[in-house]
């Protein structure tokens, strides 16, 4: 985990905190800490990755429609299951623009999607 906040020093340093690399960072972090049990602090790096892209490339991309997911998820294991409904069906509709409705992982979210439906 030390790499990964090396790795953020750098990227602010270089690019600064608004650049896709620093979302990438984020996410990163934010998984480490979901790893180890540590949601709400994951949620705080996941709120950041997710304003940068955004932000920067926008609702229609692949790599927003992943962080949508990876921050359904989480309010899944925090047990709000109706925010997790609100994150997955925003994956779903950024996945399906980007990506269309036949592709892998516009699927993988649907499951995730019906998944916290039933």
């Amino acid at each position: 985990a030390s790499d990964v906040y090396k790795r953020q020093a750098i990227s602010l340093a270089t690019v600064g905190d608004t650049h896709p690399t620093t979302a990438q960072l984020y996410g990163s972090i934010a998984l480490a800490h979901r790893l180890q049990g540590r949601l709400d602090r994951a949620l705080e790096f996941y709120v950041k990755d997710l304003e940068i892209k955004q932000a920067t490339i926008g609702e229609v991309h692949r790599d927003t429609a992943k962080t949508y997911a990876a921050c359904a998820g989480l309010y899944l294991l925090r047990g709000d299951g109706s925010r997790a409904l609100e994150l997955y069906r925003r994956a779903v509709a950024s996945s399906m623009a980007a990506l269309g409705d036949t592709h892998p992982e516009t699927g993988k979210m649907l499951s995730s999607l019906a998944g916290v439906m039933v």
